[in-house]
């Protein structure tokens, strides 16, 4: 495995080199806890071609954004962000990808409190959802993602005893772009 799909704000090449390793060496432990998928065999991007795309979820307290583009046939690359919605000021971001590798497709999310990307498998995919899973994480250790139509997305977080919360999304249209 090689460190290409880490975003150089993962470190210098030395500790992506590293973080690399270490990575290959927390899915291939973790993967002895993920289940086998019934159903299509979740081993290419192919199942999220519509998850490209740049979308919102807003409440009273804060606006969520994530957008996703396709980098290459193998990876998608992806930004989360949580802003206030009084003030705009980003409250929280994190790097996402989706990667395609040695026959798997997993999700890797770095965010601030933990110092190298958390994997998740992708477990689950069809149409219009994906399941990813990683039972040896603290939470959450299941991420599910559900188109709804075209212009709906869901995505519910949760943890081994349940706990977890969901996030509607909304596709934003860039400046110009059709329905």
């Amino acid at each position: 495995m090689t460190a290409a799909f880490l975003p150089t704000s993962f470190g210098d090449r030395a500790q992506r080199t590293d973080g690399a390793r270490r990575l290959g060496l927390v899915a291939a432990l973790l993967g002895f806890g993920w289940s086998a998928a019934a159903g299509a065999a979740c081993d290419s991007l192919a199942s999220a071609h519509w998850l490209p795309g740049s979308w919102e979820s807003a409440s009273a307290k804060s606006i969520t954004v994530e957008t996703w583009r396709r980098a290459t046939d193998t990876t998608f690359e992806g930004l989360g962000e949580r802003r206030s919605a009084e003030t705009g000021e980003t409250v929280s971001s994190e790097s996402l990808r989706l990667v395609e590798m040695e026959g798997e497709v997993f999700y890797l999310a770095k965010v601030a409190h933990n110092p190298w990307p958390v994997p998740f498998r992708l477990v689950v995919c069809d149409d219009d959802r994906l399941v990813f899973e990683n039972a040896g994480h603290d939470f959450p250790t299941r991420l599910v993602y559900r188109r709804e139509g075209e212009a709906g997305l869901t995505v519910e977080v949760s943890g081994a005893d349940g706990e977890g919360f969901s996030l509607r999304f909304k596709r934003k249209r860039a400046p110009g772009e059709s329905p």
